[in-house]
């Protein structure tokens, strides 16, 4: 799939962080884009470039909304921002014949970002360092919003018969798990 112009994505957890700089990613390149956040404060502000950021204000977690979202939107990718129930959801949609793949992203350190932040104090602190000092001494790039989403972008551009069934995202792009 080089081309996403056109093809409708839905992200879950696009309010901010890693899930803003998904959504915004992909409307850079095109693809009309469908933000899911629970309250209308938290979805994603319309993103600069040819494709549209549209907002829908729903709980993910309410059994209904996946179906509707997907039968209203037909998207052609689906990002679960913080969705650990990768072969779960491959199970079912071989079971239900849809041809769709399913692969995990953990990301690693994103500072920037609203969970990433205490996250990174919280060691930080149990290391007895300086947030600094502590992110200086990582041995990997760290982990922005934009990187993220440049990277769950190139993913969706992949055969799905290459994809691994799980990554680990820092800095430095995507590295297959094993």
């Amino acid at each position: 799939m080089s081309s996403l112009t056109d093809k409708t994505t839905i992200v879950v957890g696009a309010s901010r962080g890693l899930g803003r700089g998904i959504a915004t990613a992909f409307a850079q390149t095109g693809a009309p884009v469908v933000t899911v956040a629970r309250t209308r404060d938290a979805t994603a502000a319309a993103a600069s470039g040819p494709g549209a950021i549209q907002a829908e204000v729903a709980d993910a977690a309410d059994a209904t909304v996946a179906a509707g979202l997907l039968d209203r939107y037909r998207p052609e990718v689906v990002v679960l921002v913080a969705g650990l129930i990768t072969a779960y959801a491959q199970e079912e949609a071989s079971r239900a014949g849809l041809e769709i793949t399913f692969t995990t992203v953990m990301p690693q350190f994103a500072p920037e970002t609203g969970v990433g932040r205490p996250a990174v104090a919280a060691y930080a602190a149990q290391a007895g360092l300086s947030v600094e000092d502590y992110l200086d001494r990582q041995a990997f790039e760290l982990l922005t919003p934009e990187i993220a989403g440049s990277a769950v972008v190139e993913l969706v551009r992949t055969d799905a018969a290459a994809l691994a069934p799980a990554y680990l995202l820092n800095g430095r792009g995507l590295h297959t798990i094993r």
